[in-house]
């Protein structure tokens, strides 16, 4: 479930580093090579981020960010159709960039509090699924320990190791900053809409 908060940062990191044109809340354009080296940087440091303890106007200025950078995405796709001309891309990549920085600084972000917020939500969201789930893993432990003796030894350690990876990426995602996930369910039904 981390990997999968991992994949939610590491895509709005993408995200943002392609529509402001790069890591730096400065730059308001850049070419598709430093988009993609900011994106790769923007992977690298989600990895080593910890989580925030989140206020709700964080968790507020995100969703609204998200929400307005998805509704401008989706406002531009209509303009331009579906096969633009590459004239028509490059002008519109380059207004993308400037537009989607100042969405983000609109809602009081730079690039990189935006990635930092946004997998702290990510995590709490899979902190607050995996929550179901704990009595399940916590079963399954009891259910192969119940087999040892029964079955050959490799299908048994392997089958144990699963299970307790699984406990202790549930554990891990226990590990968040008090509150968090409660105030993260709340804006849950915002962040789902979110690109349907």
């Amino acid at each position: 479930m981390r990997a999968r908060a991992v994949a939610l940062g590491a895509a709005l990191g993408w995200l943002a580093a392609s529509a402001c044109g790069g890591r730096d809340a400065e730059e308001t354009g850049s070419t598709a090579a430093d988009s993609m080296a900011a994106a790769a940087q923007a992977i690298g440091s989600i990895a080593s981020m910890e989580p925030l303890a989140l206020a709700e106007s964080d968790v507020e200025h995100f969703v609204a960010a998200l929400e307005e950078l998805h509704h401008a995405g989706l406002e531009r796709e209509s303009r331009l159709g579906t096969a633009p001309s590459e004239a028509n891309q490059m002008f519109e990549g380059l207004s993308a960039s400037a537009e989607a920085m100042g969405i983000l600084r609109k809602h009081g972000f730079d690039l990189s509090r935006f990635q930092h917020v946004g997998y702290t939500v990510a995590l709490a969201l899979a902190a607050d699924d995996a929550a179901s789930s704990a009595p399940q893993v916590d079963e399954a432990i009891a259910q192969v320990e119940k087999m040892k003796g029964q079955i050959p030894k490799e299908p048994y350690d392997a089958m144990l190791a699963a299970a307790k990876g699984a406990s202790g990426i549930v554990q891990d995602l226990r590990a968040q900053p008090q509150g968090n996930v409660d105030l993260v369910r709340r804006f849950r039904e915002r962040l789902e809409k979110i690109g349907k």
